[in-house]
């Protein structure tokens, strides 16, 4: 799964790099601006080091319940900047979701869910809907540990790493695989749930949005993975995806 660490009451330095701006970003380096994560003990691979925020990878290897130690390192003196036990499960999914205006669910807290439409490659979003019974792609971390995986940090390089379970998926408040609530038969649902073969850390599932979902700009939209729910109750925000008329 991809994290964020935030300090408190101090900063994580002064320097700032992003693995994404450097030359060849994939895969993500373990030491950026002088500075490493160990997670439980063993280096993680980076995408952000900031003053207020580092980005990181949680590595394969990680446990799956209990505790992990968790410390950010200055790389070139091994001074500790930081030391702290995180709670660990098997899975923590959650959609990437991105700032949505005129929100009209749970009481103005919607948030654009990061999808594409499959039919033509782009940005789902409030002006440029999915049509219902077409396919979408959701990105997602915190899928669990994948077997066949590639090292931390890097992408797939020889095929589709798949999860070895699906995802449930729920659309407008309807599980896609049930029949008595989609009133549609013998189509695939869920085509696909694996490692995204472009984004390091990234969990894509390619998913069809049942013809019976009804056509709106806020459609709230969930998975579920070991009957974990990518659904927010501690921050209450409702994950959303735009929706068309066949």
């Amino acid at each position: 799964a991809l994290a964020t660490i935030y300090p408190l009451g101090v900063t994580f330095g002064t320097d700032t790099a992003n693995a994404n701006q450097q030359p060849n970003p994939v895969p993500f380096p373990t030491v950026m601006a002088d500075t490493q994560v160990l997670f439980n003990g063993q280096p993680a691979p980076l995408l952000l080091i900031s003053p207020g925020q580092i980005n990181f990878m949680i590595p394969m290897s990680a446990p799956t319940s209990g505790t992990a130690d968790v410390q950010v390192v200055r790389q070139s003196t091994g001074q500790i900047l930081t030391d702290g036990l995180v709670a660990m499960n098997a899975v923590s999914p959650a959609i990437f979701a991105g700032a949505l205006a005129n929100c009209a669910l749970a009481g103005g807290k919607c948030k654009q869910a990061a999808v594409v439409n499959d039919a033509d490659g782009t940005v789902n979003s409030p002006t440029n809907p999915a049509a219902a019974g077409s396919y979408i792609s959701i990105y997602a971390t915190g899928q669990g540990f994948v077997q066949g995986a590639p090292p931390d940090g890097d992408i797939p390089r020889a095929g589709l790493v798949s999860t070895s379970i699906m995802p449930k998926v729920w659309i407008n408040a309807c599980y896609v695989g049930d029949s008595s609530c989609t009133k549609e038969t013998g189509v695939d649902t869920v085509t696909f749930s694996g490692l995204s073969p472009q984004f390091p850390g990234v969990w894509q599932i390619n998913v069809r949005i049942p013809k019976t979902t009804g056509p709106g700009a806020q459609v709230p939209i969930f998975i579920v993975m070991n009957n974990v729910t990518s659904q927010s109750v501690a921050t209450g925000y409702v994950t959303t995806i735009a929706v068309k008329n066949q």
